[in-house]
């Protein structure tokens, strides 16, 4: 078992000392009660948020037993069964001979473990080059004292290691020398020069290149067996996911709870960092490919533009019949996969999926949209949510249960193509958009049509509040969706996956330009207040401007009235503008310009016309969770390889954004030919599923 740990750098969590002695102070790990300071990790995670989640490895404070207050009693039949499931020995997969013994063979592998698996690769991958180098041999001190920079590097190779080989070949070389001359080619001589004393065993092992703090949590995870001082030790990210399965907070509790035993403590941060790996369990799961490509096609007979089982062309908008079609096979289908079903008052669809352990925490979901534009394909929305459902019908047929509850979201309106809100549901549910706001909105072809009154009318209007709070809403413990990247990065740069690292701000406003219909052959310039004229100009000033400031600007809708004629100068003109830069002041900035440039236009030809407008839509730049996008890196690397993938920021507007504000997310991009989205052409090759 090998523990990969790169992405979180706060101080592990574990009971210290009492007050320190001169003479340093000794720990028994008798199973009596004995006085000791007990870690707390609600106080923990209290003042990470207070330091603003900041990187540096900061110390943490520990409150005493006597004044910590009441204990919640740890359900020990949870922890027993998280071991019996989970809790493999470190190293015990590997071809290490005693990995239950502090040999001078068994701590250089756990500190090769650690070195390893402190860097940004996969569980998967962390694992394979551990494997890989203790089958050479380099546990062993005389072995890997002999071994040519070389020979290490091309070990790493083969264990998958590329992303750092060289460095780290270099690093495991002067670990051997250091090994060799400070501590007698033993490393248990630590334990002889420092005594038992956690901190100064810390700051000794910083000696070493390469290790780190996050490398020392590692070492301390998987070594408190063979080095009993250590025990018990949590890293901070085991420590979240104890809380989260409902076995407790507190590391002291738990150490009671193995009955103070360092080799089971030690299986429970096993079990721990497994569940939370992103690997893990379900590293050897794969998806039926073909059988996804045939739901994606099946789901697009509902709102297909064209003839023909293949074409691409989709019109399936928000609400509408061909939407509630789609909407009832897909409560249909997660039905099918154990999932209980429940929809809010927006017609967001939750399909849940209950885990093994019985915890209490807000499922891990997969989201996307159903809904897409009036001309648009069967790739934008659609690929995440069908692969969704793939994901749950492989875990279901392989008889997996993930420990935790996991489940999928279908978002209602994310298009914003025929109520004029993009990611309306998401924003309810993220409290961004008030709900009575987004009920009034109306149908962009027929007012008399509302938001409201197409939920009812299509079945969809839920009992339940659209609310990212519980009880009675829908919390979530973290969202990852899937999408197309729609644009043309990716298939430029040969790259099969894009890790999204955030969103660019947008904003979406509508202009209505007001002058006098008049007749085109009567009427000279000099005496026209032309408003399609002006409406003309303004945007071209608007694409301009936003060239300009290096930021992105387009008009989708012109309307002019109905009853106009080609020889009558229009009474009126309105149009939208979308704008879009990764810095939100930025965008804030092309507004300004356009509407300085707007109001200069507005009094140039003629006697000039009036416009006003109005921000229909202000969403900011966001950037993604980095345990997410962490997830979402590693499974890049172990499914494509380190060069088989890029970090993206997305270009556009996602349900994602508006998650995450309330819960941890991240996003996936695949490619799309050409980089065309919002079109019947829009294409993603299966390969790139």
């Amino acid at each position: 078992m090998v523990t990969t740990r790169s992405g979180d750098k706060s101080k592990a969590a574990a009971p210290q000392k009492g007050p320190p002695t001169k003479t340093g102070d000794k720990r028994s790990h008798s199973k009596t009660a004995h006085s000791r300071d007990t870690d707390t990790l609600a106080s923990d995670q209290k003042k990470r948020k207070a330091s603003d989640n900041k990187e540096e490895h900061v110390s943490t404070e520990i409150v005493p037993d006597n004044t910590s207050g009441s204990v919640a009693k740890i359900p020990q039949s949870k922890v027993r069964q998280l071991i019996a499931k989970y809790g493999e020995l470190p190293l015990s997969d590997t071809e290490l001979a005693e990995p239950g013994k502090s040999t001078p063979d068994t701590i250089l592998a756990l500190l090769l473990n650690a070195m390893l698996s402190s860097t940004r690769i996969s569980h998967a991958l962390a694992a394979k080059t551990v494997a890989t180098v203790i089958k050479a041999g380099y546990h062993k001190l005389d072995v890997l004292k002999k071994s040519t920079w070389e020979e290490r590097t091309q070990v790493l190779t083969e264990g998958g290691y590329t992303h750092y080989r060289e460095k780290t070949a270099t690093m495991m070389g002067e670990l051997a020398e250091l090994i060799e001359d400070k501590y007698d080619g033993d490393l248990n001589s630590i334990l002889k020069t420092v005594g038992e004393d956690r901190t100064k065993i810390r700051a000794e092992l910083k000696r070493i290149k390469g290790l780190g703090d996050v490398g020392i949590d590692i070492f301390f995870d998987t070594a408190q067996h063979v080095w009993p001082c250590l025990a018990p030790f949590l890293d901070p990210r085991s420590a979240k996911t104890a809380e989260a399965v409902g076995i407790g907070s507190g590391v002291q509790e738990l150490w009671d709870a193995v009955s103070r035993e360092p080799e089971q403590m030690c299986r429970l941060a096993a079990a721990l960092t497994k569940l939370s790996s992103a690997a893990g369990a379900l590293s050897g799961l794969k998806i039926n490919p073909d059988r996804l490509a045939e739901t994606l096609h099946h789901t697009c007979q509902w709102g297909a533009a064209h003839s023909g089982p293949t074409e691409t062309g989709m019109n399936r908008l928000a609400l509408s019949e061909d939407d509630a079609l789609v909407r009832r096979w897909f409560a249909n289908e997660v039905r099918k996969l154990d999932c209980k079903l429940t929809v809010d008052e927006m017609g967001n669809m939750f399909a849940k999926r209950a885990g093994s352990l019985g915890s209490p925490a807000p499922m891990t979901a997969m989201g996307s949209h159903l809904d897409t534009q009036p001309r648009g394909g069967r790739y934008d929305g659609i690929l995440g949510v069908v692969s969704a459902v793939e994901v749950l019908r492989t875990l279901k047929e392989s008889g997996f249960r993930t420990g935790f509850d996991v489940g999928i979201v279908n978002w209602t309106n994310e298009e914003g193509a025929r109520f004029p809100r993009s990611m309306m549901g998401s924003g309810v549910w993220a409290a961004e958009i008030p709900a009575e706001e987004a009920w009034r909105l109306a149908d962009i072809f027929d007012p008399s049509a509302t938001v409201i009154s197409e939920l009812k009318k299509c079945g969809f209007v839920g009992n339940l509040p659209c609310s990212s709070s519980a009880p009675t809403g829908h919390p979530l413990g973290a969202h990852f969706e899937l999408h197309i990247e729609q644009g043309p990065i990716l298939e430029e740069s040969g790259k099969r996956i894009g890790a999204v690292q955030g969103a660019q701000a947008y904003r979406w406003l509508t202009f209505t330009v007001v002058g006098r219909d008049a007749h085109t052959g009567t009427t000279p310039f000099r005496a026209r207040r032309d408003p399609l004229l002006a409406a003309a100009k303004m945007i071209a000033s608007s694409n301009a401007i936003a060239k300009k400031l290096g930021a992105l600007a387009s008009t989708g809708i012109i309307k002019i009235p109905a009853n106009s004629s080609t020889n009558t100068i229009a009474s009126s003109a309105g149009f939208t503008l979308d704008i879009r830069h990764p810095d939100d002041e930025v965008v804030a900035l092309v507004q300004k310009q356009c509407l300085k440039s707007f109001e200069k236009i507005a009094k140039e030809d003629g006697k000039g016309v009036e416009f006003s407008w109005t921000l229909d839509t202000d969403s900011r730049a966001v950037k993604f969770d980095k345990d997410c996008i962490q997830a979402v890196e590693d499974a890049a690397d172990a499914l494509v390889g380190p060069d088989g993938w890029l970090p993206l920021t997305s270009g556009a507007g996602h349900d994602s954004v508006y998650t995450s504000k309330r819960c941890p997310t991240a996003m996936i991009f695949v490619p799309c030919k050409d980089g065309v989205s919002h079109h019947p052409e829009e294409y993603c090759s299966p390969e790139d599923w």
